[in-house]
């Protein structure tokens, strides 16, 4: 049985959920406070599979009882729930710990107290040298994933994948661009130098799914991905989008807190991490290193 987390773009969530549903499990439990985002993710899921192969359940990782109660009878856990916009997170700061952070350990005290297996949470690159709180908070919420919970009982195995920018997702700079080329409106650019890491919807789902299975705890994986240059993004996107009509890029400069490029791990992760096929699998201390060395194949 599986538990699927909070956050349900239209995207995101039907094409994780449903490529989770195509292995055939038992049950997939889909966790969210967005009663609006169940109903829409159900009429998509109910034309593809019987309607007893999930279960949707209203509630916030805030809240631990409703947590522990979602976890009850589940093999693996992922979770994505967060505070995900740098400005957002700056002007509310005591949400983006309650979410990022305390969610966090909210899930991993309900996944270890009900015996899940498995936890895969995911993170961002912002997490690596950080600078804005969501970046903090984020990289708290790592550190606690990958802290030895073993010493305190825990049979729970948990790993974190850390990605970059999830193209054309709910919310994402690349949908807002389409919609503004497609309406004849200037696309606005923070900034021409500003680069970002980018992965696809569908690499992203199966990395995530490659993790569960490769995970053997306390790992950070990290998909390899293409690192675009914002701007030149933009003049693709006017060209696939706008039909012809002459599209304005307008800058409107970097917003507080924000970086003009961001890094997929530190130089300490770089020392602390293993090279395979597609990934990079960082792991906290040199033992775990030389224990896994063969690992992860």
């Amino acid at each position: 049985m599986h538990l699927i987390w909070r956050r349900l773009s239209k995207e995101w969530g039907s094409v994780q959920v449903a490529k989770i549903l195509g292995q055939k499990p038992k049950l997939v439990k889909i966790f969210a406070r967005d009663e609006y985002a169940h109903w829409v993710l159900e009429k998509e899921l109910e034309e593809q599979f019987p309607e007893d192969s999930f279960l949707h359940i209203i509630g916030d990782v805030r809240d631990e009882r409703r947590m522990l109660s979602a976890c009850a009878g589940v093999d693996i856990v992922f979770h994505t729930a967060g505070l995900k916009h740098v400005p957002y997170a700056e002007q509310n700061p005591e949400e983006a710990f309650e979410i990022n952070v305390q969610g966090g350990r909210n899930v991993i005290h309900a996944a270890a107290q009900s015996g899940v297996r498995r936890v895969v949470a995911i993170s961002t690159d912002k997490a690596v040298n950080p600078t804005s709180v969501m970046g903090i908070s984020k990289l708290l919420m790592e550190r606690l994933f990958i802290a030895d919970w073993s010493r305190y009982g825990f049979s729970t195995q948990f790993s974190v994948v850390r990605m970059g920018n999830i193209m054309n997702t709910r919310g994402s700079v690349i949908q807002r661009w389409i919609e503004q080329a497609g309406a004849g409106h200037p696309i606005t650019v923070t900034d021409k130098s500003m680069r970002r890491f980018m992965i696809s919807i569908d690499q992203a789902t199966d990395f995530i799914l490659t993790a569960s299975y490769l995970m053997l705890g306390r790992e950070i994986f990290v998909p390899h991905m293409n690192e675009l240059n914002m701007f030149d993004l933009a003049q693709e996107i006017i060209k696939e989008h706008a039909d012809g009509k002459e599209i304005e890029i307008v800058f409107t400069g970097m917003r507080e807190r924000e970086k003009i490029s961001e890094a997929l791990f530190t130089t300490d992760e770089q020392v602390l991490s293993l090279e395979k096929s597609g990934c990079r699998v960082i792991l906290p201390n040199t033992d775990l290193i030389n224990e896994r060395k063969n690992a992860y194949e």
